[in-house]
């Protein structure tokens, strides 16, 4: 019972401080807190102004010597893609290969192909790897391999088997 008399009287002490105090410092608070508010619009108003109201010369950067080298370099950036290599006038190859599977990457350099020699077990490859028969692989696409044969690109796409009922092709690959 004494703890709370106690306490009451401490609250009442501390109520009686804040009433005092209280209508002294708020003026000066408000006004403190005001003068910055005004002082801050002030700076940000004469930012924008003197950004609006600068001479345009200073807007706009002439074009250097490098603007045709930036041209040059953005038609070679394939912002689009690289185009498909047209491949349909590539030879299919004479070679006793066989294209069994294809892995495409996201990647060019991702990209693996699973080729059989002869009837053996497939074996995995990547662009610039040397055949058996000496081919290099010169790319892979996701349904055929391009190799340079003794010089001259041949082409080796994957085998399409029909079905009896439909004549669609099986194990097409899709993109």
């Amino acid at each position: 019972m004494e703890v709370m008399k106690y306490i009451s009287l401490i609250n009442t002490h501390m109520i009686t401080k804040i009433q005092t105090y209280l209508p002294r410092y708020l003026p000066v608070g408000t006004g403190a807190l005001l003068c910055l508010l005004t002082l801050y619009a002030f700076l940000q108003w004469h930012q924008d102004w003197t950004l609006a109201h600068q001479p345009k010369s200073s807007l706009i950067t002439p074009l250097d010597a490098h603007a045709p080298d930036f041209a040059a370099s953005l038609a070679e950036a394939h912002l689009f893609g690289i185009p498909a290599k047209e491949t349909s006038t590539l030879p299919i190859t004479s070679l006793p290969i066989q294209l069994t599977g294809v892995i495409k990457g996201t990647k060019q350099e991702q990209s693996k192909a699973i080729i059989s020699t002869e009837g053996q077990p497939g074996k995995l490859y990547q662009i610039g790897d040397t055949l058996p028969s000496g081919a290099v692989i010169h790319d892979i696409t996701t349904q055929e391999i391009i190799f340079d044969n003794g010089g001259h690109l041949e082409k080796l796409s994957l085998p399409r088997h029909k079905t009896a009922a439909s004549g669609a092709s099986v194990n097409e690959p899709t993109e």
